[in-house]
């Protein structure tokens, strides 16, 4: 527990490089005592801000999703969190077993990590990248971009209002990316998309060369698919009072390209595909992940692992397997288990149309996953007639 004291320095100190957007409380303590906000005018309608954004223009989709979704084994990254207020409700109100939290700026990157720290048991993972150019006035010390090769797929995705600070070139860059990293889509923007590149800078208007509805960008993007959305309710409109209201709406997407599969059923399914992947799966492979997690398998004496051994013997007449090849097979089997206990699924598993698991692609990945517990796995569906044959199939 941060003591009171130093609390107070600390959201006065975050509050100093970027004024406070969220009022996240730490206790009996929020932001807005200590530093005003961007908007702390008077005039705002906090209806579209901080909880009230979340209470009306998120919670509803997310009483959509958990139909579709077990949220205690499932994912959901924010972009563009700032200190976390979403994701902090997410885990509160839904209880979601992973948060990713995406912020350029440093001084909202600063809050997030307050937050991080106070509430110690959010299962929060924290990223200070940036998925595009951002708007020059923010504090952009950030220059690094995030790695969507190497960045986690994820559930949810959750774009609120961030896009505002991108161009236009990136947006949709990071949008043909994602609908290969995550199962849903869920974006606030200003009602009908219409302003979505205006940004609150002048400098940034002028890099962008056209300006477009949310629908069409996402349609640009290829791969996903509206299946809701909520608007600003009218009677709202016609009691406005503010001059900062927000008139917003929520879109919710899905991916086209990603199906989600329960990771016991496909491996209970790979299984009978031939009499080899029941020895090496059930009996070597397991020990062989703990003995990773152990440290027990490095370059020097990976030869001596029961994987290496298995794969001699079983192939000891295959040019294919000759020492050097059952070597760097059984080291690249080691960086699989090392890179999803530190990240999780990082690239869809290949899916025949059956949706049975193409063996040489994801079938070690299922079966490290399912050792640490993860109850479903993101899968590509590719038409091929060059499928591996194997019994049972």
């Amino acid at each position: 527990m941060i003591p009171k004291k130093e609390l107070e320095e600390r959201i006065e100190k975050a509050g100093a490089i970027r004024r406070w957007y969220q009022d996240v409380p730490y206790g009996k303590i929020k932001p807005s005592t200590y530093s005003p906000f961007h908007f702390g005018d008077g005039k705002t309608n906090l209806e579209s801000y901080g909880d009230g954004r979340w209470k009306n223009y998120v919670v509803p989709i997310m009483e959509q999703l958990r139909k579709k979704l077990d949220f205690e084994n499932s994912t959901l990254c924010e972009v563009g969190c700032n200190a976390g207020l979403f994701l902090l409700r997410a885990w509160e109100q839904f209880n979601f077993c992973r948060l990713l939290g995406v912020e350029g700026g440093l001084g909202g990157y600063k809050q997030l990590l307050l937050t991080q720290e106070y509430y110690d048991k959010m299962p929060l993972k924290t990223y200070n990248v940036s998925v595009g150019k951002l708007e020059p006035n923010i504090d952009n010390k950030c220059t690094q971009r995030i790695d969507m090769v190497h960045f986690p797929m994820v559930d949810i995705t959750l774009l609120s209002c961030v896009h505002y600070h991108m161009v236009e070139k990136d947006w949709i860059e990071y949008l043909q990316s994602l609908c290969l990293k995550s199962m849903y889509l869920l974006v606030v923007t200003e009602e009908n998309g219409s302003d979505i590149f205006s940004g609150s800078s002048a400098l940034l208007t002028k890099t962008i060369q056209s300006i477009h509805p949310v629908e069409s960008i996402v349609s640009i993007g290829n791969g996903w698919k509206e299946i809701s959305r909520i608007t600003t309710p009218q009677e709202w409109l016609k009691k406005q009072r503010f001059d900062k209201y927000k008139n917003l709406t929520t879109i919710l997407y899905v991916s086209t390209h990603l199906k989600r599969l329960d990771v016991n059923e496909c491996f209970e399914k790979q299984l009978k595909c031939n009499e080899y992947n029941k020895i090496f799966y059930q009996k070597i492979f397991p020990k062989f992940i703990k003995d990773v997690l152990q440290g027990k398998v490095t370059d020097e004496n990976c030869t001596l692992s029961e994987v290496y051994k298995w794969q001699a013997k079983d192939y000891a007449n295959s040019t294919a397997w000759k020492p050097p090849v059952a070597r760097q097979r059984t080291l690249s089997y080691r960086d699989i288990v090392i890179s999803m206990k530190d990240h999780g699924q990082e690239q869809p598993i290949l899916l025949n149309p059956s949706f049975m698991v193409d063996p040489w692609d994801g079938f070690h990945r299922i079966a490290v996953l399912k050792h640490f517990g993860v109850k479903y796995v993101f899968g590509k569906e590719i038409v091929t007639d060059v499928w591996p044959k194997c019994k049972n199939r």
